[in-house]
C-alpha cells in the first residue's frame, strides 16, 4: 500500500479510530477471535478488511492481529496478582483462550522468569502513533528516492528497521557496503545493498559511484 497520496491526518485519524475500537471491545470480557474482531471493526468503521490491516501495519509497525493478541493477553494478565498468575495451570483455558499461560509465555517470554507488567503490551498512545506515522512517511519517501536511483538496475526493496534502511533484492542476497551512511532529517541510516551478478552483466557506473563499490547490473 502506497501512502504517499494519503495525508498524515487521514492516516492518523483512521488508525486512531481502529485503536479506540480495539480498546472498547477488549475492555469487556471478549471471546471473539482476533480475526473476528478485525472484521467487526472494519464493518463498523465502513473500511475494507484489507484497508484496516494495511493502514494499521503502516501506522504502528505491528500487524493488527498481533496487536489485538498482545493487548488481549495484557488485559487478562493484568487482572491477576503475581501469586494468582503463578498458580494458573499452563494449559488452562482463560476467557476463551485455550492454553492461555503457555501462549502468554510465548508472546511475552520475560514473564517466565518474573511477573512484571512492564513487559506487556500497553495501548498505543496518540503521541506515539504520530511519531510512528511520521517515520512511515519518511520511509515511504526514501523508498521512492531509491526506486528512482535503482530503476532499470538491480531490483531493490527498502525495509524499515530502527535506524537502518535495508536494500534487498528479489533473491534475498545482501552485501554490507563497508559502513556507508547517509543522513536525513538528523536520522542516520546505514545503507546495506545487495549485489547479484549474472553471466551477462555490465558495469553500472552510476550505482558504483552511488555506493562506492564496483557494482554490476543485469544486461537490458
Amino acid at each position: 500500500m502506497n501512502i504517499s497520496q494519503m495525508s498524515d491526518g487521514t492516516l492518523h485519524s483512521h488508525t486512531l479510530k481502529i485503536l479506540n475500537r480495539i480498546e472498547d471491545i477488549l475492555s469487556r470480557p471478549c471471546t471473539q477471535s482476533d480475526s473476528h474482531i478485525c472484521r467487526t471493526i472494519a464493518d463498523e468503521l465502513g473500511y475494507s478488511l484489507s484497508y484496516v490491516r494495511d493502514i494499521f501495519k503502516i501506522s504502528t509497525g505491528i500487524s493488527i492481529r498481533k496487536y489485538i493478541t498482545r493487548r488481549r493477553y495484557t488485559i487478562i494478565v493484568s487482572s491477576y496478582s503475581a501469586d494468582e498468575f503463578c498458580q494458573l495451570k499452563m494449559h488452562e483455558t482463560i476467557q476463551g483462550v485455550k492454553n492461555f499461560k503457555l501462549k502468554v509465555f510465548r508472546e511475552f517470554p520475560m514473564l517466565k522468569s518474573t511477573y512484571t507488567q512492564d513487559v506487556l503490551q500497553p495501548p498505543i498512545e496518540e503521541d506515539a502513533l504520530s511519531t510512528s506515522i511520521d517515520r512511515a512517511y519518511e520511509t515511504q519517501m526514501l523508498s521512492e528516492v531509491f526506486d528512482d536511483i535503482t530503476e532499470n538496475r538491480n531490483l531493490f526493496e527498502i525495509l524499515d528497521g530502527e535506524e537502518t534502511i535495508l536494500l534487498q533484492d528479489l533473491r534475498d542476497v545482501f552485501v554490507d557496503l563497508d559502513n556507508i551512511y547517509f543522513k536525513y532529517r538528523d536520522i542516520v541510516f546505514k545503507i546495506i545493498a545487495s549485489v547479484y551478478v549474472k553471466e551477462a552483466v555490465y558495469r553500472d557506473y552510476h550505482a558504483s559511484a552511488l555506493f562506492g563499490l564496483p557494482l554490476y547490473s543485469y544486461s537490458p
